[in-house]
């Protein structure tokens, strides 16, 4: 008798059918294929994650990039790698990604102190090591969990995006020329009875740990969008607090322009915060606008770190399971 011959494959399988010409049941042979080894299925994705781990990079050795919102912007993807639920093997990789760029920090950069590393500069190297193994295992996960993990890696680059524009259009308040309004805003605290900036800066001089804890807690903002768009995760869209954040900057940005402000530092000099006008003498002024001696950015009014956190805190009352996580 003869036999014919019908091979199939798939995936992981090859399938060999021995089908006889009489009518017996068919023999089927199946040799599997070894999932050892390391197979790259995704070669149009590798110049991709090349890019991202050179632009990373760029920015571990740039000057220009080394302040602390981006580094803090940075260190929120160290977040993302913990609610992603990465393995050990993912954090020693973020370890040794954070050594790379440290070392390209110590031999491009001018800074080669590392005693000298701020917290911030600190979480910015581990950030970058964090964001690189958190996309390479969105690009090279299988399909679900590719998409998982790159919804999630999505987060921090959008929040890095975030920073940066806000960065650039504050530095573009420097090039308004205009005149600032600050001695309206001196005289209009001072008619509450004490002047508060005066007040708030006498406090930080005084006692530096609320002083470095308030500077943490401004140059922290961006952990802190972190952490509420990570909650959203499970509870509701991710993408909602930042797009809200977004929106109220875009206003607040148009404002520095309609009341162009800087701060009582930058017009009153060395008698702040230590010798601010007596109430009485607040009759006497006229407010007017007056020119700057030095640039300075126009972002005293209105306030947008204030305005982000009363909107980071609302955001998370949106969804009341979201601090209890």
């Amino acid at each position: 008798m003869g036999y014919a011959v019908e091979a199939g494959s798939g995936a992981s399988a090859f399938t060999i059918y021995l089908v006889p010409n009489r009518s017996h049941p068919k023999i089927k042979l199946t040799i599997r294929k070894s999932g050892s080894g390391f197979v790259l299925r995704h070669r149009p994705k590798i110049p991709l994650l090349v890019f991202l781990v050179l632009i990373v990079a760029y920015t571990a050795i740039a000057p220009n990039f080394d302040q602390p919102f981006i580094n803090y912007a940075f260190g929120s993807a160290v977040i993302f790698l913990f609610v992603a639920g990465c393995g050990s093997s993912a954090w020693t990789a973020t370890v040794l990604a954070a050594l790379g760029f440290s070392l390209c920090h110590a031999f491009f950069s001018h800074e080669t102190n590392f005693a000298a590393f701020s917290v911030g500069s600190y979480a910015g190297i581990v950030g970058r090591g964090a964001l690189v193994v958190l996309g390479w295992k969105a690009l090279w996960g299988s399909t679900e969990k590719s998409r998982r993990l790159l919804r999630i890696w999505l987060l921090p680059v959008g929040i890095l995006i975030f920073v940066f524009v806000s960065q650039i259009a504050l530095n573009l308040t420097l090039l308004e020329r205009s005149r600032v309004l600050d001695f309206y805003l001196y005289v209009f605290d001072g008619s509450l009875g004490f002047q508060p900036s005066f007040l708030a800066g006498q406090v930080f001089l005084r006692h530096r740990a609320i002083g470095e804890f308030a500077r943490g807690s401004y140059v922290g903002l961006p952990v802190m969008i972190a952490m509420v768009c990570a909650g959203h995760l499970k509870h509701g869209s991710p993408w909602r607090p930042l797009g809200i954040l977004a929106s109220a900057g875009v206003l607040g940005y148009l404002l520095y322009f309609v009341f162009p402000a800087t701060g009582p530092i930058y017009v009153l000099g060395a008698s702040f915060p230590g010798s601010p006008h007596p109430f009485a003498t607040l009759g006497q002024m006229r407010p007017h606008s007056i020119d700057l001696p030095v640039l300075a950015p126009r972002n005293a009014m209105p306030s947008l770190h204030m305005a982000w956190a009363v909107l980071l805190w609302f955001n998370c009352r949106l969804s009341p399971g979201l601090l209890a996580d």
